[in-house]
């Protein structure tokens, strides 16, 4: 085994958050079963009623942002924990989450142009596919084809 390998296993931190993955991931199973209870009974209200019961709505985006905050955790885009170690969500998702984890990689050689930048594209940063179809879209919009 390399260094790297024996370092990663045998740090005690990695085990800690394998735990904490573990409890979030059954914390994730009840949430679920919350979730559809509420799909459930905010459908038996609408329908008998003909309104939104508002705590429900209230509740329901609450529980779905704490749903997306666990997966956030578990798929190690924040370090994060989510409640009970956490506060619980008070409305919807921020647009940038809390301690987001930057991905760790290396530049790509073939985006480094001559000049020494990396990402050099023509025009904008939207990957080749995009330009020809919003090309496409434009021709269709203006009639030409």
């Amino acid at each position: 085994m390399n260094d790297k390998l024996k370092t990663s296993i045998s740090d005690v931190n990695i085990w800690k958050r394998a735990l904490y993955m573990v409890l979030f991931a059954i914390l994730y199973g009840l949430a679920e079963i919350v979730m559809w209870a509420v799909v459930i009974f905010q459908f038996l209200v609408v329908l008998f009623t003909g309104n939104k019961n508002e705590r429900l709505l209230d509740f329901g985006q609450k529980l779905t942002t704490y749903i997306y905050q666990i997966v956030l955790f578990l798929t190690f885009n924040t370090e994060a924990q989510p409640f009970p170690f956490g506060d619980w969500p008070d409305g919807p998702p921020a647009e940038n989450p809390v301690e987001t984890v930057a991905p760790q990689t290396e530049p790509d050689p073939a985006d480094t142009a001559g000049d020494g930048k990396a990402g050099d594209h023509a025009e904008n940063d939207s990957p080749p596919e995009r330009k020809q179809d919003a090309s496409k879209k434009e021709d269709e919009d203006t009639g030409a084809n």
